[in-house]
């Protein structure tokens, strides 16, 4: 049988698998010691995980009393700065530095308090809360000082805009408030506001009061222009403005003037949307004020007569003014401001049409008995000439007239009544009608009540030459003609000739003499004696009856009273001098001072007296 391989080496495979139980065996062996070393290895990684967790346990120990140490320091820092900052905040008052500065030092400090506030917020320590409570009272203390500061910037800034006044109704200058001042104060306010966002925020509180202290010095800067006015402290160009202006017209200018400027200052201080909001906050205050007192004003216009209501064309042209002031600049729309002065204007038209009308049928052309005074032109003269006098330099207001038409304010019409084709004929059509029918209703009451010629020349010609007087130096010259004052020049003469009587009655005494030369005079008749004495008598007794009454009750405009004194003079003196040449060397009488009272010159003196009081 044959032998194979195996057979051929079967000692060699015995020795081979003996060698592998016994590597087997060594094999067992290492594992058995790797598994020892497995449960040693597993031990030591128990060990090592206590180990490190005692380790972070340790490091997360100190990292807190690491940072429980910086707490305490900075706890340290604040507690001993906050008695610091107090002393210096209550020093702050005795420095010598502008306000300005101190609004500095003082936002120094809140920076710092706010850092500190902050700070304890976020204070894990429970004993900081004692330290955060004060840093509070600081915080408070501060801010407090801090807004003090802010109302002294905010009224010195009032204060200097109170200072405008004089200029506020120079329409020639450009009129603003001082902003620069104002502008660097609000910027270090918004600044500091973006700087400290907690706890403090002071633009809202600022803004508040700005709007508060702004509508006060608004009011104020109104009501102060009465006192400037009084006092003469407005510019030459303001004094000339407010001529023959009432309050209610004054107003609506300076009112337009100063909310124009407070909306540039606002532009300058914030954006344009809170610039307007902050306006219509200040404008509302300021226009009610003044709504308030034009409703007072014209519950007045309404009650009094067409002669006082002269005021109400200046007023036209200040709502025109106005109205041309805000359209130039005003940079926001306002419709409360719009809407009072259109009021105004509406309400002022209704009421100079009703005047005009009121004027001539009431005063100019009366059917009512007028009160006649030979001392000087009466108060409805005056009137009259004023209302004309201010419809004709208040050229803003003839399309009133021009609504009235042709002769519509007369009651009456009548067909020789001129049309005009112009408004200054119109213009001149009301003014002549006014006059001249004051003129015929004067002289128609003096007629009713039988008043003695000479003292009806009196009145006549005091109104005729004050109405010719006043039209020259007034805007009504400009609408009247050549034609017109030659009128009330043939009118004066007419009234004059009327005055004169009196004085060519007295000197009438004078006349028919008996002697034409004193050294050819015989011996007088007794009838030629008696006859002297009574001219002599009947003079005196005149001339003074005259002198005293002039003296008493008559006076003439100036210009009437140095015109009359020289007809006067004229009339008289002459044929007086020659009665005295005459008879002071005759034998009329032995008691020649009780006849002849009066020499030349005492006579000339004499007659002086009556029309001294109408030209001092």
């Amino acid at each position: 049988m044959p032998r194979d391989i195996f057979d051929e080496n079967k000692a060699g495979l015995e020795n081979f698998q003996r060698s592998l139980r016994s590597v087997a065996k060594d094999i067992a062996d290492v594992s058995d010691i790797l598994m020892s070393m497995d449960k040693r290895l597993g031990v030591l990684e128990e060990s090592t995980s206590v180990i490190r967790g005692d380790v972070t346990n340790y490091n997360r120990v100190s990292s807190n009393i690491y940072d429980t140490l910086k707490e305490m320091e900075v706890l340290q820092v604040i507690h001993s700065n906050l008695p610091k900052i107090k002393a210096e905040l209550d020093t702050l008052d005795k420095m010598d530095i502008p306000v300005t500065e101190k609004i500095k030092v003082v936002m120094r400090m809140l920076r710092v308090l706010a850092r500190y506030y902050i700070s304890l917020q976020s204070s894990p320590l429970h004993f900081s809360a004692k330290t955060q409570r004060k840093a509070e009272i600081g915080l408070s203390e501060t801010c407090s000082r801090l807004s003090s500061l802010c109302q002294k910037i905010l009224q010195t800034h009032a204060a200097s805009s109170l200072k405008k006044a004089a200029t506020i109704l120079d329409l020639d200058q450009t009129w603003s408030f001082p902003t620069e001042t104002l502008q660097q104060f609000m910027g270090l306010i918004q600044q500091f506001d973006n700087e400290v966002l907690y706890p403090i925020s002071y633009s809202s509180d600022i803004s508040s009061n700005y709007v508060k202290i702004k509508s006060e010095c608004l009011v104020q800067l109104l009501r102060s222009l009465s006192s400037q006015t009084d006092a003469g402290q407005l510019n030459e160009a303001s004094k000339e403005f407010i001529q023959g202006k009432e309050e209610v017209a004054i107003y609506l200018v300076a009112l337009a003037r100063i909310l124009s400027a407070t909306a540039t200052e606002l532009l300058h201080l914030y954006d344009a949307e809170t610039s307007q909001a902050l306006y219509q906050r200040i404008g509302k205050n300021v226009i009610s004020t003044v709504t308030n007192i034009i409703h007072q004003r014209e519950a007045v216009y309404e009650k009094q007569s067409a002669l006082d209501n002269h005021v109400l064309f200046p007023l036209i042209h200040c709502v025109k003014v106005t109205e041309d002031y805000m359209q130039m600049n005003m940079p926001f729309e306002d419709v409360a401001l719009v809407g009072l002065v259109s009021g105004v204007g509406k309400e002022a038209e209704k009421i100079i049409i009703a005047s005009l009308s009121s004027l001539y049928n009431g005063y100019c052309n009366s059917s009512k008995p007028i009160v006649l005074s030979t001392n000087g032109v009466s108060d409805i003269t005056q009137g009259i000439i004023l209302f004309l006098s201010n419809f004709c330099q208040y050229k803003d207001s003839f399309y009133l007239i021009e609504s009235i038409g042709d002769w519509g304010w007369r009651h009456e019409l009548s067909p020789d009544l001129k049309p005009s084709s112009t408004t200054r004929e119109l213009v001149q059509n009301y003014v002549m009608d006014c006059l001249l029918s004051h003129l015929n209703s004067v002289e128609e009451s003096a007629q009713t009540v039988d008043t003695i010629n000479w003292k009806k020349g009196v009145i006549l010609l005091n109104i005729s030459v004050y109405f010719e007087s006043a039209c020259v130096d007034s805007e009504i010259a400009t609408y009247l003609d050549e034609e017109h004052f030659n009128n009330f020049s043939e009118l004066s003469q007419k009234y004059s000739s009327m005055y004169m009587e009196i004085w060519r009655h007295c000197s009438q005494n004078m006349l028919d003499a008996t002697y034409t030369k004193a050294k050819e005079k015989p011996n007088m008749s007794t009838k030629d004696r008696e006859a002297t004495k009574e001219k002599f008598r009947n003079f005196n007794e005149q001339i003074t009856s005259i002198v005293e009454n002039h003296k008493d009750s008559v006076r003439f405009e100036p210009t009437v009273a140095s015109f009359l004194l020289q007809e006067v003079r004229k009339t008289v003196l002459p044929l007086y001098q020659r009665f005295y040449d005459k008879y002071i060397t005759s034998d009329f009488t032995k008691y020649k001072e009780k006849y002849i009272r009066f020499t030349k010159a005492q006579l000339d003196s004499y007659i002086t007296e009556a029309f001294s009081p109408s030209l001092s």
